[in-house]
């Protein structure tokens, strides 16, 4: 029983670390491109509208997820066009016409997204709750083996 105990609790500890060091890896991602993007205004131009079915209860539950396509001028002057991969349920966050914050790569103008909290940091807030979980779980399972 003792083996068992000990070899989870090297187990967790192990994906707490695992999962801190990715999310340190995302944040400083994130960061870093951040720092180097340069910022501009955009204007959507339309939606891509993907449909996600769910099935809970014996019922399917059906939910449209939008993705906006904005477009900009970059440094040159050239206007791109660029579909966001961060889409929101039920309804748009935007409207068609709507001017935007954009931030995109200075080596790569294709490579831009809408400067919002939820498209930048979710990602990495997930990770850093699972961080504490996995955490927590570990502390929890290595104090109970003392």
């Amino acid at each position: 029983m003792e083996k068992e105990k000990s070899k989870a609790g090297r187990i967790m500890l192990i994906i707490s670390i695992i999962f801190l060091a990715i999310t340190l890896y995302v944040t400083y991602y994130r960061y870093t491109k951040i720092q180097r993007a340069i910022f501009t205004t955009g204007k959507i131009v339309r939606f891509e509208k993907k449909i996600e079915e769910k099935r809970e209860n014996n019922r399917t539950k059906k939910t449209t997820f939008y993705y906006p396509e904005f477009e900009f001028k970059d440094k040159t002057g050239r206007l791109v066009n660029v579909k966001s991969n961060a889409g929101k349920g039920n309804s748009p966050a935007y409207n068609v016409g709507e001017e935007i914050e954009i931030m995109y790569s200075p080596d790569d103008s294709s490579d831009a997204q809408i400067n919002d909290f939820a498209s930048l940091w979710l990602p990495t807030f997930v990770l850093g709750i699972f961080t504490l979980i996995f955490s927590f779980v570990t502390y929890i399972i290595r104090k109970k083996e003392l």
